[in-house]
């Protein structure tokens, strides 16, 4: 059993990794070359940084804004960063997000926009959440141009994850917090910022292992009550598409030919075992769990995640 001084150090190097991330993220925030251009009208915004090799970073929810995976990609030297706005997210936001065009083959097209432009001819691809299904069905489909996969926290390659899904997130409510929720809207009490922050603490109570780091998230993220950190009209338009209600890539997935190397955090909403299952039937498949975290293991268990990510990177 662990002795209180060797928690204490834990908990203080622990503390002492965040804000070291923090800072770092903050003097990399504008070492990004940010460029665009057309896809079918629209501009695909996209940023770039490092030099080495090149590793693509794909953002979930689906809407969320490639700052959503800048924290991860701050964390690595010697190799080329690039995160792209899709279009209909962050700074790629022209037509209005509906099913029609919103989807999984509009992502693999700006992706492959952007790859093109930048003439890469291989790269490293990591996504979380629902980025990571994407890293998945991008290397699925164009396999000659990936070397490895790394998603993290990431959905499996079918969706009918999502029926016992929101079953779990809900559960993880308190009474008291699912009344919140119901009448935030109606509280006058708060300002409009104020009700923003709540509800994005709210919205990510099911998804934290220790409630309290939900806090840093407006420490890491200070924009994230910004209309474009989080396109919901995009989201709801990407669940609507006709891909999403048929996507299972499940036989395509056991079959990559590349290294997979799945993060996981051990609880983590998204973790019902069955990546763990499909990995265990892939040559190169490898699953590694972050102990202690919940969906975003680099706000939760930073020293953890960074190491294991970086080493994902080449074993």
């Amino acid at each position: 059993m662990e002795t209180k001084n060797k928690i204490i150090m834990k908990t203080f190097l622990t503390i002492l990794s965040f804000f070291f991330i923090q800072s770092v993220f903050a003097q990399n925030n504008n070492a990004y070359k940010h460029d665009s251009l057309q896809v079918e009208g629209q501009y695909v915004h996209y940023y770039t940084k490092g030099k080495g090799p090149a590793i693509l970073y794909l953002q979930g929810g689906p809407g969320f804004s490639s700052d959503n995976m800048r924290a991860i990609a701050d964390s690595i030297s010697n190799y080329r960063s690039v995160l792209i706005d899709y279009r209909g997210t962050g700074k790629s936001i022209a037509n209005k997000p509906d099913s029609t065009w919103v989807g999984y083959n509009q992502i693999l097209q700006d992706v492959e926009a952007v790859r093109k432009k930048l003439t890469i001819e291989k790269w490293i691809v990591t996504g979380h959440s629902f980025g990571g299904q994407f890293t998945m069905y991008y290397a699925i489909k164009h396999p000659q141009v990936v070397t490895r996969i790394i998603p993290v926290s990431s959905a499996p390659p079918k969706n009918d994850f999502m029926n016992y899904y929101k079953e779990t997130l809900w559960m993880r409510y308190s009474p008291e917090e699912m009344d919140e929720l119901r009448n935030l809207a109606q509280d006058t009490s708060l300002t409009e910022l104020e009700k923003k922050k709540r509800r994005i603490y709210l919205d990510n109570v099911p998804y934290f292992y220790n409630r309290a780091n939900i806090s840093k998230l407006f420490i890491l993220y200070p924009n994230a009550t910004d209309d474009n950190f989080m396109n919901w009209t995009y989201f709801f338009a990407f669940l609507k598409s006709p891909e999403y209600a048929r996507f299972d890539y499940t036989k395509e997935y056991l079959n990559l030919p590349i290294p997979v190397r799945n993060i996981m955090p051990r609880q983590d909403a998204v973790n019902d075992g069955e990546l763990l299952l499909l990995n265990s039937k892939q040559k190169n498949g490898k699953m590694i769990y972050i102990e202690r975290s919940g969906h975003i293991p680099w706000i939760e268990n930073p020293n953890d995640f960074f190491r294991v990510f970086k080493e994902s990177l080449t074993d």
